[in-house]
């Protein structure tokens, strides 16, 4: 006999459809009723705090990540992740790096969060009005990527990060190369193409 999945479970499934079909707002009112009856839902906490992040109040979103973390110790690295991703967005680099940081002490292997620390790094060594990129941080940027790129082979936007780093550094013909190789997977990606206009 097969079994039904009911209650609170069913419920965060057809969410996160309703999630991935980009009905953020319909997501977040069904989240903030399950959460409002059953405080201690980490899941339902961090559900809510990604359609908080994509409705774009990051004040709440961060709330909501931060409270799935203390109810459940366990979703660490996704958190700090987020938490990152949030950081970054609100341009708080600073903080934005020690959660990448943070979420990569719990999972290594997340190719994502490399990536993100590489931009978190590669934003700082170019602040807007800076002469000079700054080369420690250039290189702390370059090695995320590689990582990246050493755990998912051909990741574009690393490609396209490294790409960023060999322009500032001079050097083109290695930047196209890098560039041409993302077109070539994805011809529609707009950062690479705008890179490659540059």
């Amino acid at each position: 006999k097969d079994s039904v999945v009911e209650g609170p479970t069913a419920d965060l499934a057809a969410i996160q459809n309703e999630m991935d079909a980009g009905e953020f707002e319909s997501a977040r009112t069904k989240l903030e009723a399950i959460v409002a009856s059953d405080e201690t839902n980490a899941e339902a906490h961090f559900t809510l705090g990604l359609a908080l992040f994509n409705l774009g109040d990051y004040t709440a979103a961060s709330e909501h990540f931060t409270r799935s973390l203390q109810l459940d110790p366990e979703r660490a690295a996704a958190v700090h992740h987020n938490l990152g991703v949030l950081a970054y967005q609100s341009g708080e680099m600073a903080t934005a790096e020690s959660e990448f940081s943070l979420a990569l002490d719990v999972d290594p292997s997340d190719a994502d969060t490399h990536y993100q620390l590489g931009a978190t790094y590669l934003i700082q060594a170019y602040p807007m009005g800076a002469v000079e990129p700054d080369a420690a941080l250039l290189q702390k940027a370059q090695s995320e990527f590689e990582d990246a790129l050493e755990i998912a082979p051909g990741k574009p936007e690393a490609l396209v990060g490294l790409a960023n780093i060999d322009m500032l550094r001079g050097e083109m013909e290695q930047a196209i190369v890098r560039l041409e190789q993302v077109t070539a997977q994805d011809p529609a990606m707009r950062e690479a193409l705008f890179a490659l206009g540059r």
